[in-house]
């Protein structure tokens, strides 16, 4: 009887366990990892366009733009658009740095630090619909990441210099990272 009794609530327990986890856990990585890197894709044409138009609330992945007010009131020269954790898999920030109302610099980073603790990814594809070019890998010295992988994009008239900051050197597949930093030149 007690046998019967303890494999009836061992029975429940297990049962309950099996219900009480969302459907979202059970999907596989590689389909989170797609779709992040989905995300990353779309937002990396994002900043292109928003830095080719100058329309800062134009690209809906983004969200609003928030321009920094100084304390006296002017306007500061640089905003920043917070990412939801939908958009890349954790909250993170996109600052801008403006001069004369133009983009000069933009910084991917996560909310409270400056590199994710996890990579982001952009996959192939990405980097050849963007038209991206390699340029390059520096060695750095640093516990965040060990390489900065250097692309670049010549686009009407702007000049965009990416650093992807990553523990993995750039084979020419996808490209992995944890920080991204874009410089500007017109």
């Amino acid at each position: 009887m007690k046998n019967n009794f303890f494999i009836l609530l061992l029975f429940i327990g297990c049962n309950q366990l099996t219900n009480a986890h969302s459907k979202d856990i059970r999907l596989p990585i590689s389909e989170r990892v797609v779709m992040n890197s989905q995300n990353m894709c779309d937002t990396l044409k994002g900043l292109i366009s928003i830095t080719k138009t100058n329309k800062l609330n134009s690209v809906k992945i983004l969200g609003p733009f928030q321009r920094h007010i100084l304390k006296d009131g002017q306007v500061g020269r640089w905003g920043m658009y917070m990412l939801p954790k939908e958009t890349l898999g954790i909250p993170g920030k996109i600052v801008l740095y403006l001069q004369d109302n133009k983009i000069t610099d933009i910084i991917l980073s996560p909310s409270a630090k400056h590199h994710f603790n996890f990579n982001l990814f952009l996959n192939e594809r990405c980097l050849k619909d963007q038209n991206l070019s390699f340029v390059g890998i520096d060695e750095v010295e640093s516990n965040e990441y060990k390489f900065v992988n250097i692309f670049s994009l010549v686009d009407n008239g702007f000049k965009f210099n990416f650093r992807f900051f990553s523990d993995e050197k750039y084979f020419g597949k996808d490209i992995s990272f944890n920080r991204l930093t874009i410089k500007i030149q017109q």
